[in-house]
């Protein structure tokens, strides 16, 4: 069912010593930051927890044995991806807070508290998750303004008084936090575990202990130069569309390396492809001008692919489909009429 802010709070305020608490959030940095959030605000209720990372295509809410937990969170995941996972959860208390679109098709089973934003405007869930624990949570106020700029939040006019005001508490401006947050990013990306990634961000006692997270890094930052100069050589483009398949042994780099080229290329339709597995390619593509839906180019393109799938918002979407089907959604990319998917 749909909740507010209120009920969302009374939710959180009834959890305490006698219950155990599983978390489950999102491999990007919105997902790191609310899930730190939720963690920190169970430990001050001195409830048992646990955290669980989503990776879409890789792992999923079902895969966790959840018997032994009797309430559940979850922070940043998308409807479309976890949805046929929600109604395993039958029986426990489930608190659910989200920014992607709602998708009739994907209906949120009733049991479940739901808090979406999306009425209010583009609000990732660390603000969301810090709005409602800011009492428990004020000495991480550093991670929320990092989790909120991740997404780019700054670019929706209904986040503007969050930031200022975070700027303003921090001492600090957007370019000095938006430092922090590339090396934030990159270490998560370099470390081979997600569970430690998420572990050792939840030690970090401020901004200025993402030192001890160089040896992770300083080789992703080195990548993120190589693809710039293969990105020039390779990319293909069609009038507006530019498709480019990016290899690296970093699987993470591709979320990071989009949004930075995505706001030098405002204008073009950016679609990025990336083996995710052996058989499973997975893509992102963004769109920063707001002019067209990424997110419905994406799921046309992938329409009747055996395991295709896509989601997200408008601006920024992914998709997932198995590799035979490449060449065929290239064709489709190739196609596609943009005066059809304008905004």
């Amino acid at each position: 069912m749909k909740i507010d802010y209120k009920q969302a709070r009374e939710f959180l305020e009834k959890i305490n010593e006698k219950d155990n608490v599983v978390i489950f959030t999102h491999t990007d940095l919105d997902g790191f930051a609310s899930g730190n959030l939720f963690l920190n605000y169970l430990n001050q209720q001195n409830a048992k927890s646990e955290v669980k990372i989503i990776n879409y295509g890789v792992n999923r809410i079902s895969d966790t044995d959840t018997n032994k937990f009797n309430k559940v969170l979850i922070s940043d995941l998308a409807p479309g991806m976890i949805w046929e996972d929600l109604s395993k959860l039958a029986g426990k208390e489930v608190f659910y807070t989200d920014h992607h679109q709602a998708d009739a098709k994907c209906p949120i089973p009733e049991f479940i508290h739901e808090l979406r934003t999306t009425d209010q405007g583009y609000i990732p869930s660390t603000r969301t998750v810090y709005e409602l624990t800011e009492k428990e949570n004020k000495s991480k106020l550093w991670i929320a303004t990092i989790g909120v700029l991740s997404d780019m939040a700054e670019k929706y006019p209904e986040n503007n008084e969050f930031l200022q005001k975070a700027y303003w508490d921090l001492g600090l401006d957007q370019e000095s936090l938006m430092k922090y947050l590339f090396k934030l990013n990159f270490a998560l990306i370099g470390n081979p575990s997600l569970e430690d990634s998420f572990t050792e961000i939840s030690k970090m006692n401020g901004l200025e202990d993402v030192v001890k997270l160089a040896k992770y890094y300083e080789p992703v930052e080195k990548e993120m130069g190589r693809i710039r100069k293969d990105y020039l050589k390779k990319r293909e483009a069609t009038g507006k569309i530019v498709y480019y398949c990016l290899e690296t042994i970093y699987p993470g780099l591709k979320s990071a390396f989009i949004n930075v080229v995505s706001g030098e290329e405002k204008d073009n339709v950016l679609v990025f492809s990336n083996i995710k597995n052996q058989d499973i390619i997975s893509m992102s593509a963004r769109n920063q001008s707001k002019e067209y839906d990424v997110s419905q180019i994406l799921k046309d393109c992938v329409l009747g692919f055996k395991d295709g799938f896509a989601g997200g918002h408008k601006s920024a979407s992914g998709a997932q489909m198995h590799k035979y089907d490449l060449e065929r959604f290239k064709e489709r990319l190739i196609q596609v009429n943009l005066e059809k998917y304008k905004i």
